[in-house]
């Protein structure tokens, strides 16, 4: 029997207004600070038992067969793998015309939704 290797696939993305405790301003201006995420970088990789995964940077590995599990046994010879994957639904980007409720008007005016967008079907199944 080969032992079994646990491999997990970790990601985080870090956004250009997270910590916003400390700025840099001018002492007589206002300090005015940014309310939405602000651009975000995406890091990832594979971590095993002993650290990373050097893959020379083969993210796309599902994609990459010959190029993943060469980079699994240079690591761990003779041994099985078992793969990690987070597919959680909340890693997912809405389409451009979803409709959200953090998206809508509380008032009336403002950025107005195309009319497709405020059709709302009801089912009375």
């Amino acid at each position: 029997i080969r032992p079994i290797v646990f491999i997990t696939y970790d990601k985080c993305t870090f956004n250009s207004n997270n910590g916003n405790e400390k700025i840099w301003t001018y002492k007589d201006k206002a300090l005015i600070r940014n309310k939405g995420h602000g651009q975000g970088l995406h890091v990832s990789n594979f971590l095993t038992p002993i650290g990373w995964l050097d893959d020379g940077g083969v993210c796309k590995i599902l994609k990459y067969d010959d190029k993943a599990i060469p980079a699994f046994e240079s690591p761990f010879p003779g041994c099985q793998v078992l793969w990690v994957f987070d597919n959680a639904k909340i890693h997912q980007k809405y389409a451009s015309d979803t409709l959200l409720v953090g998206n809508m008007n509380l008032t009336p005016g403002g950025k107005k939704h195309s009319s497709d967008e405020e059709q709302i079907l009801y089912s009375s199944q």
